[in-house]
């Protein structure tokens, strides 16, 4: 069991992507598909009790997708059985369901997680600076799709850049920043600390990471007791770590500020957010309570292409596009789901592993309300699956952690 972990995550990363076969897709969007149900119908059939995390993820998982499909149909035409392929990836959080009913240790999946982030992070580092490998000298030798074009045409002006199978490294990003605060002269907790960061700034470049480990940051700071040497000194890292950066790109701040001045922004994935929110608002106001679904790439011209411009993305304008397709009701299922999470964190006997769930928590909250990212679509689904599974029924979570120690 613990090897196929490692299958899973590549192929959530995107690895798939680049061999071309949408075939070897589809058999494991589906595969995948068939698992998480069977055993979140397993849960819900056999189990003499469920948490409340059960029920939000089932309404979540299933009901929506129905709904979503339905009205789809009514507003934009598209086929039922499309609609509902369309939010497959909303059952992938199912997953966890698996994870639970085979008592998956959870320290052990963290362990594969980090182990994994650290080996893409490095090679990415190496494949970057020394053989010139990035997102516009790989275009020609993978799949051809309008968003892999898109995401060429941003290095373009926002510099090159190399971020495959990046998906999970908010994971490594947040688990070691909480190591690294707590005992910063620890090799092994400021020397990955050190690489994802290296990794983050200069070579995968993502600002909504780079602001969600900011916030984090602040909280975690603040959160901390007493005065002393160590906190003073943790306090001056980002200030120098600002400096530098500055040093090294004289456009630093302006990739952060520009957000508020779309108008006059040469950075085309700012603009086409603002573009995408002012172009979706009408059908919010026109289906507030409920939303209007979901469209499918396989719908018409690449489905939301066709009705918002091609460089619309519902996934990358975060609180707005869960306005859009499920509405009000949807982004308090969304809230629900969270709040009944980080309840359910208070049984985790595991300080560190509380902590850590809790933090996470903490930055989807951030990156769905203030960063444009649904950190409850498309393949940010799986991390709730990986993440939460612990807290999935009402039996002890401390079951799952148990079995690997550090």
């Amino acid at each position: 069991m613990n090897y196929i972990v490692f299958f899973i995550l590549l192929y959530i990363a995107g690895v798939f992507l680049f061999l071309g076969s949408k075939e070897l897709i589809w058999l494991c969007h589906f595969g995948m598909l068939a698992v998480g149900l069977y055993a979140f119908l397993k849960q819900l059939i056999l189990g003499k009790r469920r948490s409340a995390v059960t029920w939000f993820i089932g309404m979540y998982c299933i009901l929506f997708p129905l709904y979503a499909a339905y009205k789809s149909n009514i507003v934009f035409g598209q086929p039922f059985l499309i609609g509902i392929a369309s939010l497959r990836y909303c059952w992938f959080i199912m997953f966890g369901f698996i994870l639970y009913q085979t008592e998956y240790d959870y320290k052990l999946l963290l362990k594969q997680i980090n182990q994994l982030n650290l080996w893409i992070a490095a090679i990415s580092i190496i494949a970057f600076f020394f053989f010139g490998i990035n997102h516009i000298t790989i275009q020609p030798f993978i799949t051809s799709t309008n968003l892999i074009e898109a995401t060429a045409n941003v290095d373009t002006i926002k510099g090159a850049k190399l971020n495959a199978c990046s998906d999970l490294m908010i994971i490594s990003y947040i688990y070691y920043l909480i190591k690294f605060l707590d005992a910063p002269t620890l090799k092994k907790n400021w020397q990955p600390f050190l690489l994802l960061m290296f990794y983050l700034l200069f070579v995968s470049k993502g600002r909504q990471p780079q602001a969600t480990l900011a916030i984090v940051f602040a909280v975690y700071f603040i959160q901390m007791k007493g005065v002393s040497f160590k906190r003073m000194a943790i306090a001056l890292l980002p200030i120098l770590g600002i400096i530098i950066l500055t040093m090294i790109d004289e456009q630093f701040f302006d990739k952060f500020t520009t957000v508020f001045d779309g108008k006059n922004t040469r950075d085309s994935s700012t603009l086409a957010r603002i573009n995408s929110i002012n172009k979706v608002l009408p059908y919010i106001y026109d289906n507030f309570l409920l939303g209007f679904g979901n469209l499918s790439s396989r719908f018409r011209t690449f489905g939301f292409h066709t009705f918002f411009g091609h460089k619309f993305f519902i996934a990358d304008i975060g609180i707005f596009g869960t306005l859009a397709r499920g509405g009000i009701i949807l982004l308090f299922t969304y809230l629900g789901l969270y709040r009944a999470l980080y309840k359910k964190t208070n049984e985790v006997s595991d300080e560190e592993s509380r902590t850590f769930m809790r933090y996470m928590l903490l930055a989807f909250i951030v990156m769905l309300a203030f960063l444009c990212n649904d950190t409850l679509f498309s393949n940010n689904s799986i991390r709730i699956a990986l993440l939460f599974y612990p807290l999935f029924a009402l039996r002890s979570p401390n079951t799952f952690f148990h079995k690997e120690e550090e």
